[in-house]
């Protein structure tokens, strides 16, 4: 697949970035479950300055791991300590295979405010 859009059809797309099916709305728009997703995969890097699937290189065998799953949690020393349950929990969330599990994402933005919100009272 070429990481076009055909009507809808599933594409493969951006392996690295977990666009794997359908990752706009047919009008050249990011979808919300491509666009959660991003957001995860945002927040683990952003978190770990590593690559959500690192390792693993390569499209193909990113697009095998990412439907394997979410990636493995990355340990405290990785996220220098910065990674709590609270991101932990709303990275799995965005990152679940069923999408009505997923939250959406004025549901994200609404956690990412309350998670900031509460580091900064303590």
């Amino acid at each position: 697949m070429d990481g076009t859009r055909n009507n809808g059809s599933l594409r493969q797309g951006n392996g690295r970035t977990g666009c794997v099916g359908i990752c706009d709305d047919g009008f050249g728009e990011i979808s919300p479950i491509y666009a959660r997703r991003l957001v995860a995969d945002f927040l683990q890097e952003l978190f770990t300055r590593k690559d959500p699937f690192y390792p693993i290189s390569g499209t193909g065998p990113i697009v095998l791991r990412i439907l394997k799953g979410p990636p493995d949690r990355p340990s405290p020393e990785n996220t220098y300590f910065r990674l709590t349950d609270e991101w932990w929990g709303m990275c799995s969330r965005c990152w679940s295979y069923k999408p009505s599990s997923r939250p959406t994402m004025l549901r994200v933005a609404e956690r990412i405010e309350q998670i900031v919100r509460s580091i900064l009272v303590t």
